[in-house]
Parts: structure tokens; C-alpha cells; sequence
């Protein structure tokens, strides 16, 4: 009798530690069908791996672990979400907040990667809504690569109409320190600067700028300094 329990115990045993097994091999495909439907929507597998892209058959379970560790691109992806970086949709229409997200986007990705290739793919990932919309657009007008380069003309044209930033280049160009303290000054002039980088394309060019915009009596006190760049102004 003592027996046969413990075969009885021992048998539910085995059927829990069975059923357990299985909840845990479910979880494992469902994370392995995750992981391959990201990698493949992000590019990562290879073309003839791609489940999403090719009508080919995808890469075994058990390598796609190692590739999603190994691969480069992976790596990098990860660590840009990390440091989550802001959506972007473009609506309502602010030509100074899709600027300054642009901005602080290359800000962003210049502490993730030095490769600039990567990029595009990183920013256009958190597009949203209508600016998703564009972009699709973009890729079927453009086709091929786009560089970062490309993609910043592209982005300041849609976003940033040209109306926006002549003015800005105006402002640029009469910013005077006026009542601002010298710290409000060279953020003003910093900010505004990128319109008229033409005019400031030297070190020295950028430092006569900014003394300019300074009081007389400032003027005055700098002029027997040689200085000849912005950072010692």
C-alpha cells in the first residue's frame, strides 16, 4: 500500500513538473516569435532569414538567440531605447519643437554609435502617426539608402518651412544682448546660430558675431584681448 502512494505521489509529481515544463517551453517560443518578428521589422537578420521581408524560411529557433546578442545593429538598437529617445508625429504643425526634437535626437544617437549609417533607421523608429506616414513616403520617392545627411534636409524641408527659418536667420542676425544676462545672450545665440551658419562658418567668424551682439562697454573692455575664438570670448 506504502508503495503504491508513493508511485501515486510520485506520478502527480511527474505530471505538475510536466505541465510546468510546458507553460515554460510555451513562454520560450512565444519570446523566440517576438524576437524574430522585431529583428526581422528592424532589419537585423540577414535577407534570407527575414520571415517578414522574404517568403523565405526563417533561421532556426536556437541561433536566433546568439544572432540577437552577436549582432551589431541588435546591440546598438538596444542601447538607443535605453536612453529613450522622444516620438515624433508632427502634428499639430511646430516648426520649433520638430527642430529642437531633431536636435536632440542626433544628441542621442552621438551617444550610441559612431556610425552615422545607422542612424536613420534608430530616429525613424519613433516616428509616430503621420510623420510614419511621410516617412513611408519618403523611402518609396528616395529609394535606397538615405544618409543621416540626407535625412536631416529632408526632415528641416517637410518640418521646417522655409518661411521659419529666414526668419530665424533675421533674428540671428540682429541678436543683440540687449537686457539679457550673458548666459540668456549665448544660449539665444547658440540656439540661433544654426540659421546662420554660413556666416559663422570659422571659429573667429562666430566669436566677432557673438562680440558684436555684446554692450559698448563690453566691446570695449574685450577689444584689448586678442581673442579669436568663441569659446574665449
Amino acid at each position: 500500500m506504502a508503495d503504491n502512494t508513493e508511485e501515486s505521489e510520485g506520478g502527480s509529481g511527474q505530471r505538475i513538473e510536466t505541465g510546468n515544463m510546458e507553460i515554460l517551453m510555451k513562454s520560450m517560443a512565444d519570446m523566440r516569435e517576438h524576437q524574430r518578428l522585431l529583428e526581422g521589422r528592424l532589419g537585423v537578420l540577414p535577407p534570407g532569414n527575414n520571415p517578414i521581408n522574404t517568403g523565405h524560411a526563417p533561421m532556426p529557433d536556437d541561433m536566433l538567440v546568439p544572432l540577437w546578442k552577436q549582432h551589431q545593429f541588435g546591440q546598438l538598437f538596444l542601447q538607443y531605447l535605453k536612453l529613450a529617445p522622444e516620438e515624433f508625429s508632427g502634428t499639430p504643425p511646430n516648426p520649433e519643437k520638430a527642430e529642437e526634437w531633431l536636435q536632440h535626437a542626433e544628441h542621442v544617437l552621438e551617444h550610441v554609435s559612431n556610425d552615422r549609417d545607422t542612424w536613420v533607421k534608430f530616429v525613424t523608429y519613433r516616428f509616430r502617426g503621420p510623420s510614419r506616414d511621410w516617412w513611408n513616403a519618403v523611402i518609396k520617392a528616395e529609394g535606397g539608402t538615405i544618409t543621416w545627411d540626407r535625412f536631416k534636409v529632408l526632415f528641416m524641408d517637410q518640418y521646417v518651412p522655409d518661411s521659419v527659418r529666414d526668419r530665424k536667420f533675421s533674428e540671428f542676425m540682429s541678436l543683440t544682448k540687449g537686457g539679457m544676462s550673458i548666459s540668456a545672450y549665448n544660449d539665444k545665440f547658440l540656439r540661433l546660430s544654426r540659421y546662420g551658419t554660413e556666416l559663422i562658418a570659422t571659429d573667429e567668424a562666430k566669436e566677432k558675431k557673438f562680440i558684436r551682439g555684446l554692450d559698448s562697454e563690453m566691446r570695449k573692455q574685450l577689444s584689448c584681448l586678442r581673442i579669436k575664438t568663441y569659446e574665449d570670448a
